[in-house]
């Protein structure tokens, strides 16, 4: 493994003057689906990203957070942090409504809107390690091709061959930091009961994108004779929405999601996070980068989408996290060759099927998708199943260091 990582999610377009953002990972798309995947951004023609106005994503330090009182329980932990936040804010004059977001397990720190003056003094402030802008990412609509799908025959998609996949998953449990996951899928075993939605106004975990299902369906779709068969069928996955129906996300909602896994989930548990911004070195977010480690510590693995900006994956969060259990992966076509438009550099793990992968999608639908989005699934699974290993490397890798192919 790797000691060092970086992520992006779709094609980032040269010249985007914008601050770190979030998008999926895919790239060159090809839709078949029984309904529009919505505002997916596959060879991305255009797309839009703004700072939260106002909004900061605050790290408080080690003496803090030891100060807080301790329970282990989700809920529990989350309000004796917010009683901290709201004694600790009372002092520049902010209300309790101006904070959006507490963390306990994966970091401890909250999100707030602070005016210029509130800013200045949690910067000075001895409780607090960092202070770093909240920022969100609207994709625009690319290219859409539908067709009526919904109970096909089951095939073994190659991405799933090729790695050795289509081990019974039963059992296991996969976390699917996305665009939610489809709740009533036939092909998908939906842990509907800890699924949650990050997403402001967005209250249902339910997918209105298609990307998160289809990410869903690579590392897990059942092995019941219809549609596809993911790498570890039948397990559980669990949809953790952080981009909502437009595509849209912000780095907030990522951290509360792995904050929830760290709470919640178990070691031989996996993460899989599609996701990161459009926009290098402006991408860098040290609070994601830590709460992502956090959550490889715990025992939980996660596989990172390297990204589709044909570009040096080091300079993106959140797979520049480095530590225990946590992958970056680079995505290859079915002749092992890599692809066009993935990242790389030094901080990938391994290379997985990226190209024309073919998956679950939203409404009881299918789809073939193409990204690094693609291929952290394949390795989301396999870390599932254990044994990971690796099988030749990926031909024609731009930084001449090709990355090893991942397979159980």
């Amino acid at each position: 493994m790797k000691i060092f990582k970086p992520n992006t999610t779709f094609i980032a377009i040269a010249g985007m003057a914008v601050s770190s953002l979030f998008l999926s990972c895919e790239a060159e798309e090809q839709i078949t689906e029984t309904q529009n995947l919505k505002n997916d951004s596959s060879v991305l023609q255009e797309s839009q990203s703004q700072a939260i106005s106002g909004q900061y994503i605050v790290t408080l330090n080690e003496a803090a957070s030891r100060s807080i009182k301790n329970d282990d329980s989700y809920k529990g932990r989350l309000a004796n942090v917010n009683a901290f936040v709201n004694e600790m804010i009372a002092a520049p004059h902010m209300k309790s409504t101006s904070v959006k977001q507490v963390y306990g397990f994966a970091m401890t720190g909250f999100t707030a809107t602070l005016s210029p003056e509130q800013l200045k003094s949690l910067q000075s402030d001895s409780r607090v390690a960092s202070v770093e802008p909240d920022v969100m990412v609207k994709l625009s609509v690319a290219k859409e091709e539908t067709t009526a799908m919904t109970f096909v025959a089951q095939n073994t998609p190659y991405g799933i061959t090729r790695v050795n996949g289509g081990v019974d998953g039963t059992g296991k449990t996969a976390w699917i930091i996305d665009s939610g996951i489809d709740l009533d899928h036939p092909d998908l075993n939906v842990d509907v009961d800890r699924s949650r939605s990050f997403v402001p106004g967005e209250p249902s975990p339910d997918d209105q994108n298609g990307h998160g299902s289809h990410v869903a369906g690579t590392v897990a779709a059942i092995d019941n004779g219809i549609g596809v068969i993911g790498v570890a069928p039948n397990a559980k996955v669990v949809a953790l929405k952080v981009l909502g129906a437009d595509g849209s996300g912000a780095t907030s909602g990522i951290i509360a999601a792995l904050d929830y896994v760290a709470a919640v989930g178990e070691p031989g548990d996996a993460a899989n996070m599609s996701l990161g911004p459009a926009v290098p070195i402006l991408g860098i977010n040290s609070a994601l980068d830590n709460a992502t480690t956090r959550v490889g510590a715990k025992g939980i693995g996660v596989a990172i989408a390297a990204g589709n900006s044909t570009s040096i994956a080091n300079l993106y969060s959140p797979a520049r996290a480095s530590g225990e259990n946590v992958y970056t992966v680079s995505a290859m076509d079915s002749n092992d060759q890599f692809a066009y438009f993935s990242n790389f550099g030094s901080v990938v793990d391994y290379c997985a099927p990226g190209v024309s992968v073919y998956s679950t999608s939203m409404q009881g639908g299918y789809a073939t998708l193409s990204g690094t989005s693609m291929a952290a699934p394949h390795v989301c699974g396999l870390l599932l199943l254990g044994d990971l290993r690796t099988d030749g490397n990926v031909f024609l890798d731009p930084d001449f260091n090709p990355d090893p192919i991942a397979v159980h």
